[in-house]
């Protein structure tokens, strides 16, 4: 309980006790009397500070700072995986609980990791990554910024850390604006090409929201500047069939951008109609052209296009891969995820600069959950990051960083911070460059990286030393090799590296620095004339190094 005097100045009689008033700590209370009172102010969290009251119109208000404005009751940041309004990267947030514990990464299974520090309650912080489960179902863990030098991938301290999110709430930051878009577009029962081109045309670059049903679309270009708002229950699915590469969406304006309104972000873009027509297509005609029936992305970015921007929302059942880079500069890809569809995921099979991809959960799907694969004859760079991307169960694998088709031309420079691999069928995460003296420049960095009950080598390289170099900072492996897949491209342990028709170059070019691997079927396997390569770290307790 915290006392505060207040004098009222139009009260002079010095006779008259002091009247005690109740304040909660919200910060005000009803005072019609006209002596002097002494302020109580009730229920203050710990760490909380309060000012000065003032008197007007009847009201006593009792200023209170707590470097948070105290959500409702039943409010906080939990979520374990996509984060509730308010609480993403980016926004400022401060602890409940007094002192906020800040550790470091989260141990196998969702766990308490090291304690780093503690910062005391309201303290106000900057969110820098998606959540990662807890072990506590619901919750999830986050790193915060709580002053200095921070991001996802650490050095984390006692200012950047993990933390409980259920010991998060919002800062107080006063919000950004509820987005009013221009239009409002709702499904017509048919075709809604026309509709739509017509509601972004009126628009005039601003938003159009599409309110909850099924839109029924053929193939379409979004005209540059399309900003479409998706409220929750949107359905978006193709009508008819279409050709065998033809995308559902072909994004080659500028400045487009496909955003899920939440709160729940379960808008779905689908392509039921030619997923179907394509498996029967492969299943009746295999030994034609419908053999190859994978074209047929849900997104497609080409022809150079920049400002792309999707966040929040699903692709399922596109009749290649959900979403597609083959040309593209700056787009920012968040929490977009895509499941079962013919082929990837995600993929990379052109030129790409300067994307973001961060959160979001591949998998389910007959091939990698993401394939980092430019086509052959590909002379641009590869540059972008990866946050808290998520694969799993996907049959071919997780990530592959399939870079063999490109020559020294081109650079490449890709950070994946907190990538994880849980329960894919083949590697966890795969990278080549190909056999030879060509290969592009640069590096793939992989900090804080997972991969669990990989059906393959958890991490796996057919590669020369030449080239980008691979680099795994606190790589954790457990139970790779789960299904013992076996073959002339995998080594069946949890680290590989081969380069089975090296010409003119040795295998190498990979360092796996500080790696924990747990269970599974084998530490390491590199070949006897294996150069530039570098493990540290342990298998199952027992320190591990090469050379």
């Amino acid at each position: 309980m915290h006392k505060l005097f207040l004098l009222i100045a139009l009260l002079a009689a010095s006779t008259l006790s002091a009247q005690t008033v109740q304040v909660p700590y919200s910060g005000q209370a009803p005072y019609n009397g006209s002596m002097s009172v002494q302020v109580q102010v009730t229920g203050l969290p710990s760490g909380c500070s309060v000012g000065t009251p003032t008197y007007a119109n009847g009201t006593i208000a009792v200023p209170v700072n707590c470097g948070v404005v105290p959500p409702p009751v039943g409010t906080n940041c939990a979520s374990s995986t996509t984060p509730v309004t308010g609480c993403t990267i980016g926004s400022t947030v401060a602890g409940i609980n007094n002192p906020v514990n800040v550790r470091g990464t989260p141990t196998a299974g969702g766990g308490n990791g090291p304690l780093m520090g503690t910062q005391p309650g309201g303290t106000k912080g900057t969110i820098v990554s998606n959540p990662v489960p807890q072990s506590t179902a619901g919750k999830g863990w986050q790193v915060v910024n709580f002053g200095g030098t921070c991001n996802a991938a650490g050095p984390y301290s006692a200012t950047c850390g993990y933390v409980g999110n259920d010991n998060l709430a919002p800062s107080g930051v006063t919000p950004p604006p509820v987005t009013t878009c221009a239009k409002t577009l709702s499904p017509s029962g048919g075709v809604d090409n026309a509709g739509l081109l017509s509601a972004i045309s009126a628009a005039g670059g601003k938003c159009v929201e599409l309110t909850a049903g099924t839109f029924n679309l053929t193939p379409f270009i979004p005209p540059s500047g399309t900003k479409l708002v998706l409220d929750d229950g949107v359905v978006i699915q193709d009508s008819g069939i279409f050709g065998r590469t033809t995308y559902f969406f072909t994004v080659q304006n500028s400045n487009v951008s496909f955003v899920g309104a939440g709160p729940l972000f379960n808008a779905i873009v689908r392509m039921p109609t030619n997923y179907a027509n394509a498996q029967r297509e492969v299943a009746t005609h295999c030994g034609t052209d419908a053999c190859d029936y994978e074209y047929q992305h849900c997104f497609a970015l080409i022809n150079g296009v920049s400002g792309v921007v999707l966040s929040n929302f699903n692709l399922l059942n596109c009749g290649g891969d959900g979403l597609n880079f083959q040309n593209t500069s700056g787009a920012t890809i968040t929490n977009v995820n895509s499941a079962t569809n013919i082929r990837q995921g995600y993929s990379v099979t052109g030129p790409a600069t300067n994307w973001t991809i961060t959160g979001g959960n591949l998998h389910d799907g007959p091939l990698s959950g993401f394939d980092i694969e430019p086509d052959s004859g590909i002379s641009g760079n590869i540059q972008g990051t990866i946050n808290n991307l998520q694969t799993n169960n996907n049959k071919g694998g997780g990530t592959s960083f399939g870079l063999m088709n490109l020559t020294s031309s081109s650079n490449i420079n890709i950070v994946a911070n907190g990538f994880a691999s849980t329960n894919d069928g083949g590697t966890g995460i795969a990278f080549w460059n190909g056999s030879n003296n060509v290969a592009p420049t640069g590096s793939v960095t992989c900090n804080n990286c997972k991969v669990t009950g990989s059906g393959a080598d958890g991490a796996y390289g057919q590669r020369s030393s030449v080239g980008y170099q691979m680099i795994f900072n606190n790589l954790s492996v457990t139970n790779s090799n789960s299904k013992q897949n076996s073959g002339s491209n995998q080594t069946n342990t949890a680290l590989g590296l081969q380069c089975n028709s090296c010409s003119g170059a040795q295998p190498g070019g990979v360092q796996f620095n500080n790696v924990t691997i747990t269970g599974g079927n084998g530490c390491f396997s590199v070949p006897s004339n294996s150069v530039s390569t570098k493990i540290s770290g342990t298998c199952n307790g027992k320190a591990i190094n090469y050379p």
